[in-house]
């Protein structure tokens, strides 16, 4: 399933949306594939105070699917699917230029190659207590 979409305020903000006539923070397009259902509905209210218009799906990243990054210089990828080569080239020349992985490690793509086709790629940080927090829960 693929939700692209402007982001819509959470129902519980507290403030009203900066009126139209104030600077505004621009938006920017992300893809983020290989996306839960739980990350889904983060996104989505986290979207609009970053000034960023989600594009959503759960399917991963593939040569099959790249239409879905067109626009969008960013794209967020899970660990789930190794990132080939063709799909990153693929990707280059869509236009996108930084992957934001929502993992610890990059052992699901070749960052060196990613570089050399103008792609800077970026993980999350480690942090022990973090992981041992998430395995507590």
């Amino acid at each position: 399933m693929t939700y692209r979409e402007p982001a819509r305020t959470a129902a519980r903000r507290s403030r009203s949306p900066a009126p139209a006539s104030s600077s505004a923070v621009p938006t920017m397009g992300i893809t983020i594939y290989e996306c839960g259902r739980d990350e889904a509905v983060l996104f989505r209210e986290l979207a609009p105070r970053c000034g960023v218009t989600p594009t959503i799906t759960d399917a991963a990243v593939s040569e099959a699917n790249i239409e879905l990054a067109f626009g969008n210089q960013c794209i967020s990828v899970g660990h789930k699917t190794h990132i080939t080569n063709a799909t990153l080239l693929a990707l280059s020349r869509a236009g996108v230029r930084y992957i934001a992985t929502r993992i610890i490690g990059y052992n699901h793509l070749d960052v060196e190659y990613a570089e050399s086709v103008g792609i800077f790629v970026e993980n999350v940080a480690y942090s022990p207590d973090s992981v041992a927090d998430y395995t507590v829960r």
